[in-house]
């Protein structure tokens, strides 16, 4: 999956991640708001919404993973120094939560 798609196909998990870890100075809602969205989870759902107008792939089942193994070594893979400039510090399980919830 090119780095892009990869991006688009997490947004709006990420989206829901960060509103809840890490918005207490507001940020996130800040940032939904000047989007034109009452709340991070809208901004969320429209991004979501979107993907599937697209036809974006938006589960793992339709990348071809499936297993719990295969989602482990997907959250190994993904950790990287880019991880560092999300709002919030990211650990593997956090990762790996994300692609459970992804399936």
């Amino acid at each position: 999956m090119p780095h892009g798609e990869a991006c688009a196909f997490t947004l709006d998990y990420f989206i829901r991640f960060n509103a809840e870890h890490a918005d207490g100075d507001g940020r996130i809602t800040a940032l939904a708001r000047d989007c034109g969205f009452d709340s991070p989870a809208a901004m969320a759902d429209a991004v979501h919404g979107m993907k599937n107008r697209m036809g974006m792939r938006t589960n793992l089942c339709e990348l071809g993973v499936e297993s719990d193994a295969e989602i482990r070594a997907l959250a190994h893979q993904s950790m990287s120094m880019l991880m560092t400039l999300n709002p919030v510090p990211l650990t593997e399980e956090d990762i790996y939560q994300m692609f459970c919830a992804l399936k």
